[in-house]
């Protein structure tokens, strides 16, 4: 990770679930995370004050390319552009200038506890809890872009497959 220190990383998502856990981790390791959500109000309470890097939420809706295009333009103007891009938020990866990087990795997890489950009908979130399936954290998403970045040159990791300990389906 010493190689990503002070570098700059945007994260969809960063308000909630495994954004916020992946911006955490990130600005734990020294990053300048540039955390991007329709809702920014979560954001700022995920900043530890002694970790040694800096996070910067940006109120984006990253279904708007003119909203994307905004936020890439002001971390281009005010932090010199994007070294890490972490896409949480469920955009399609052509919908976001991509142009600029030189890999793209894929982490695909299996089911995993978060806020979404607050928003499904009453129903549909008791039958999960009745089928008592394992469920992994947000952390464990952010485990796994650590691990990814936390590689030396020589090697790149292109996928992660991560799959709750007891998944039926593995």
């Amino acid at each position: 990770m010493e190689r990503y220190a002070v570098r700059v990383a945007l994260v969809t998502g960063a308000n909630s679930g495994i954004g916020a856990a992946t911006a955490r981790a990130l600005f734990e390791k020294g990053l300048k995370v540039v955390g991007l959500d329709k809702r920014i109000d979560m954001i700022k309470a995920h900043e530890l004050k002694d970790a040694p890097g800096k996070l910067y939420p940006l109120q984006v809706d990253v279904s708007s390319e003119e909203s994307i295009l905004c936020a890439f333009k002001w971390i281009k103007e005010n932090l010199g552009g994007v070294d890490v891009l972490i896409n949480s938020a469920g955009v399609c990866g052509e919908s976001l200038p991509t142009n600029e990087f030189t890999s793209i990795q894929q982490i695909s997890p299996g089911l995993l506890k978060t806020e979404i489950f607050s928003t499904l009908q009453k129903h549909s979130t008791e039958a999960l809890e009745n089928m008592r399936l394992p469920m992994m954290e947000s952390e464990d998403m952010a485990d796994a872009v650590i691990y990814m970045l936390s590689q030396p040159p020589r090697v790149q990791v292109y996928d992660i497959i991560l799959r709750p300990t007891g998944d039926l389906f593995c």
